[in-house]
């Protein structure tokens, strides 16, 4: 949920999350459709992801941490790892051949956070 705020993926919806069934219980499916969304310049996600709806903001994404079972700090702790390793985007994309212009059409809906 986080990820998709800080990347700009305003297309996220329910259909997009999944759980999956193991022997030791359920755990989270790996990440998939993801995709950054550079022509939907409204900045507000298509699901709630906190008290304040859609709001794409790390603060909303934390608000509601204690119902998915983390303290506030650990969820403050995962949000700020997430965050610090996201800000090397420009490098990494750099690194894999990504077009100068692509990259500037997705800064444009990538967090401010990582910006910082």
């Amino acid at each position: 949920m986080l990820f998709n705020v800080l990347c700009g993926n305003r297309d996220d919806h329910l259909k997009n999350h999944a759980l999956l069934y193991a022997e030791d219980g359920w755990r989270l499916a790996p990440a998939f459709d993801v995709v950054p969304q550079p022509g939907i310049l409204e900045r507000v996600q298509a699901i709630a992801v906190g008290v304040l709806g859609g709001i794409p903001t790390i603060a909303n994404c934390l608000s509601r941490c204690g119902e998915l079972g983390l303290s506030t700090d650990a969820a403050q702790a995962m949000a700020d790892r997430m965050v610090e390793r996201m800000r090397g985007w420009r490098h990494d994309f750099r690194e894999l051949g990504v077009p100068a212009s692509s990259m500037e059409r997705l800064a444009r809906v990538f967090s401010p956070e990582l910006a910082k």
